[in-house]
């Protein structure tokens, strides 16, 4: 197939992928070299930039070690190991774990009961119908830990060992054109099972192969293609966003918050550390903390102050009443969330080294950097899903502007100041990728830049922006001498949390 061919793109290093023929996703990851690239039929330029080479599994299994190392479950020791000794294409990073004796399976199952958000299934005495097993086939459901369990309509009940594995997920919903609704289950149950239904033994399941891997040209990495839509006028995107009250959150956030009400100092600790996390269950926060209710509007700008302010079960009923969003759906905004949580901890540090703004302020204001990109998947979730997920910062804005007529950082100082929130905050927001138009803010702007140049979705440094944030460096009075002991600073107190 020729390569200006719709269905095939190709990267400047040389790399053809294929784009799935139902696919409305316009910008897309090279699965080589980690550039983006256009598809050609959009009509879009893409941004710069490049980030290293990556791929589903490899997104899936740093969310799952997120998860695991914020829940106490592995040590972030643990977490690099098991990265590094992972088997890939043929081990889940959870199998990595349980094969190193890092977890057993007993404190994996109970975890993902606390913290995955879903139901909970036993397989010991449940009879699958012969029908659904050909929506799964069995190479495909031992490769995964995924068994079907009922069907109704387009979606499909399934039983997982990690309903958190987003690979699996979107594997499994690319073969079947179903969309799943995960429940978690026991590993020996659902290999006792897997026995059972597909009549395989031993041997034969340890031999099976996946066979969704795609040959030459490579598959292009995308989200879960949405169906086709029209772009939304920016003055219509507006309009929804000054409807917006609040914004989904993870559900697991939601249950470390519920089990945090009435542990004292501990328990508000444990909310600030979730509300890091979650930059929207944070900007709810602030923006009831900063509501007249409280009486003093547009005064609270760190989470540290608005959780003292609301107490834990002013919290509790808070977060009850937040719209969630599946564990399925979490790949979508992982990239996103580790970005700004890294960003906000480069603020916080060049802060400190400055002394002109204060750090627990410009942490919460580089967290809320890109809340604007959330609004959108609340109010044009399908247009927002032709962006690849793993394009963040300023990067995303060439690609925003053509698709809704406006950019995320406007978005986000929309909302900032409908929800009363400190004006060093709504201007910094607004004004972070030009921080000159900040105005009187021009300090907090100016540490959002450095910070969105500088992180990345991996929670390391981009190194390569350092040039970029001289200018900022020079207005904050930051010697380029001390630079490197501040970004060191931030990784380690990364690390240690």
């Amino acid at each position: 197939m020729p390569v200006d061919s719709p269905d095939i793109i190709q990267c400047n290093c040389g790399q053809k992928m294929r784009v799935p023929a139902d696919s409305q996703s316009v910008v897309f990851k090279c699965v080589r070299c980690g550039a983006l690239v256009e598809r050609n039929a959009a009509g879009l330029s893409a941004p710069d930039g490049a980030g290293e080479p990556a791929d589903a599994s490899a997104e899936s299994s740093d969310m799952l070690l997120d998860v695991l190392h914020e829940g106490g479950l592995v040590s972030a020791e643990q977490a690099r190991t098991a990265r590094a000794e992972q088997v890939r294409d043929t081990e889940k990073i959870f199998e990595t774990l349980l094969r190193l004796e890092f977890i057993t399976q007993e404190q994996f199952h109970d975890f993902l009961a606390r913290e995955s958000g879903t139901a909970v299934i036993s397989l010991a005495h449940f009879s699958i119908d012969r029908h659904l097993t050909e929506l799964i086939p069995a190479d495909l459901a031992a490769k995964h830990w995924v068994l079907p369990i009922d069907k109704l309509g387009r979606s499909m009940t399934v039983a997982m060992v990690c309903p958190m594995d987003t690979e699996a997920i979107k594997a499994v919903e690319q073969y079947s054109g179903l969309r799943l609704r995960p429940m978690l289950c026991k590993i020996d149950e659902f290999q006792n099972s897997l026995r059972k239904h597909y009549h395989k033994a031993d041997e034969e399941l340890g031999s099976l192969q996946p066979r969704l891997v795609p040959k030459t040209p490579v598959e292009v990495e995308q989200a879960k293609p949405p169906a086709p839509v029209k772009t939304i006028p920016g003055r219509d995107i507006r309009d929804a966003l000054n409807g917006v009250a609040a914004l989904s959150v993870q559900t697991r956030i939601m249950n470390l918050v519920d089990a945090s009400v009435g542990m004292g100092a501990q328990g508000l600790r444990q909310i600030i550390s979730a509300a890091q996390k979650s930059p929207p269950f944070a900007a709810k926060l602030l923006c009831t903390a900063n509501s007249q209710a409280y009486g003093i509007p547009g005064n609270v700008g760190s989470l540290p102050m608005a959780v003292a302010l609301l107490g834990d079960e002013a919290i509790s009923i808070i977060a009850l009443a937040l719209p969630k969003y599946a564990t399925a759906d979490e790949a979508q905004w992982f990239p996103l969330n580790r970005f700004s949580r890294n960003a906000a901890g480069i603020a916080s540090v060049f802060a400190a080294a400055s002394g002109k703004v204060v750090p627990s302020e410009a942490f919460c204001a580089a967290l809320l950097h890109g809340i604007g990109i959330y609004a959108f998947g609340e109010v044009a979730l399908q247009e927002n899903r032709k962006i690849d997920p793993r394009l963040v910062g300023p990067a995303r804005l060439p690609v925003e502007e053509q698709l809704f007529g406006i950019c995320h950082n406007e978005a986000g100082a929309l909302l900032c100041r409908n929800w009363n929130m400190p004006e060093s905050i709504c201007a910094a927001v607004g004004a972070y990728p030009d921080p000159g138009r900040a105005g009187a803010f021009r300090d907090m702007a100016e540490l959002l830049f450095i910070a969105t140049q500088l992180a990345t979705p991996e929670g390391d440094i981009n190194k390569g922006a350092l040039g970029r944030c001289e200018e900022s460096f020079n207005y904050l009075q930051i010697k380029a001498d001390d630079v490197p002991g501040l970004l060191e600073a931030h990784l380690s107190k990364s690390v240690s949390a």
